[in-house]
């Protein structure tokens, strides 16, 4: 499920930047990461470009394109804003954009003690606290709200239904066995409620994106893909 449809290796990455930035045509280029959603090259000192890898993460990624430049003066914390934009083409059939780098280190590679803990908390407890208040109704992309719950994290009958089938093809393989309060815990989940009140959510939010600063603050949110309306417990995955 890994592999993508497309790769955007260095020449092409380099033909497409340089047609769209003449000023980077000639400038080093780094790969800088490989995800799920999308292949990520570092152009020059200051620059990072993001081609999708797969046509089904295209809709999030048009819409985390339009949304972000919105949100942003909303929030405390820098967030990525596309400053460049690359029409499909014979080359590459789909979209993709350029931002400024974001100065930062993941959250994952940041060692942390107590103190720091703390203030990481406060930092995107206030940074969660604004991104929710604001109006999910005067949010919208292509002239639509934003989906709900885009990739059905929160769809409790979806995602126990999920847990069930890769937790039963474990155990058919003899690998791990149901503890007794298993269904009980599925059962309950099963029957959770719709949420009362829907949110602006980024919707994915993790250690690999929460930047933190060399001097040791928090420094900025990045992969919006999933961006959505949903109940607020959707960005607690990192809490």
């Amino acid at each position: 499920m890994w592999n993508p449809e497309v790769v955007v290796d260095e020449e092409l990455a380099r033909a497409l930047i340089g047609d769209r930035v003449p000023g980077l045509r000639g400038a080093p280029l780094r790969l800088l990461g490989e995800g799920w959603d999308s292949t990520v090259w570092r152009a020059g000192d200051g620059w990072l470009f993001r081609f999708p890898r797969r046509e089904i993460v295209v809709p999030g990624f048009l819409r985390e394109v339009e949304v972000l430049p919105r949100l942003a003066a909303a929030l405390p914390l820098p967030v990525p804003v596309a400053e460049v934009r690359g029409e499909p083409d014979e080359r590459f059939r789909w979209p993709w954009a350029g931002f400024r780098i974001l100065p930062g280190r993941e959250l994952a590679e940041v060692s942390a003690d107590d103190e720091a803990r703390v203030r990481y908390g406060r930092g995107l407890g206030r940074f969660l606290r604004a991104l929710h208040d604001i109006d999910p109704a005067t949010v919208t992309a292509g002239g639509e709200l934003l989906p709900v719950d885009a990739v059905r994290r929160a769809d409790m009958p979806f995602r126990v239904a999920r847990t069930e089938e890769q937790l039963g093809r474990l155990a058919g393989l003899g690998v791990w066995r149901p503890p007794p309060a298993f269904a009980a815990v599925m059962e309950e989940a099963r029957g959770l409620a719709e949420p009362d009140e829907l949110v602006i959510c980024h919707g994915d939010l993790h250690l690999r994106h929460l930047l933190v600063s060399d001097a040791g603050d928090l420094a900025g949110v990045i992969d919006w893909i999933d961006v959505c309306r949903a109940d607020a417990c959707l960005d607690l995955l990192l809490y």
